[in-house]
């Protein structure tokens, strides 16, 4: 499938992948912070789940915004290795699935109707659970292009010729070369 797939068209669609995790991570965030309103402060309740929902979400925004902004535009740092780029896409999967469930299961979702006149905004904490789970399944995206992109650069690594060795001798100093032997002090310092 991905033999078809130029460079360029694969690096668009990595990077289109982690413009969409920063999107919905950021608007993860967002959501949580504006679910509580401003009285969510004084009540307490923010409680350990959004705290964690928010945590997460600002992890996940910073790594697609690091591989968008550093890694791939600006060319500032160089790309993970295939395995590396698994593991923290299959991590931050597996994180954003538990903040995504934590939130989905907490009481501001199945006891709204009490936290109501808190200003506790039902709908918003659902969007923002969605957008936790979306943000996922874009993490598992990605982690399903980076293996299939390593299957097929290992399937034709062993086509590819290796390259001769080449080694070259250190230079020296030739004896017509003004440099040499002086014993006078001039030529010490």
């Amino acid at each position: 499938m991905l033999v078809l797939v130029s460079p360029s068209t694969l690096r668009t669609l990595q990077v289109s992948l982690r413009a969409l995790q920063f999107v919905s991570c950021l608007s993860a965030m967002i959501l949580v912070t504006l679910s509580y309103g401003y009285q969510g402060v004084f009540y307490g309740l923010y409680t350990s789940v959004s705290i964690f929902v928010y945590t997460m979400s600002y992890t996940a925004m910073l790594y697609a915004l690091w591989c968008i902004l550093v890694v791939e535009t600006l060319h500032v740092a160089n790309r993970l290795t295939a395995r590396m780029e698994q593991a923290v896409d299959a991590t931050l999967a597996l994180l954003m699935l538990a903040a995504g469930v934590v939130l989905a299961h907490s009481a501001a979702v199945s006891k709204c109707t009490i936290y109501g006149h808190f200003n506790v905004h039902c709908g918003t904490v659902k969007a923002a659970s969605a957008f936790t789970f979306v943000g996922m399944v874009f993490f598992l995206a990605s982690l399903a292009l980076t293996c299939l992109t390593t299957v097929h650069d290992v399937a034709h690594a062993a086509t590819e010729a290796p390259e001769a060795y080449h080694v070259e001798t250190t230079p020296i100093v030739s004896p017509s070369s003004p440099i040499g032997d002086h014993d006078e002090p001039s030529f010490k310092v």
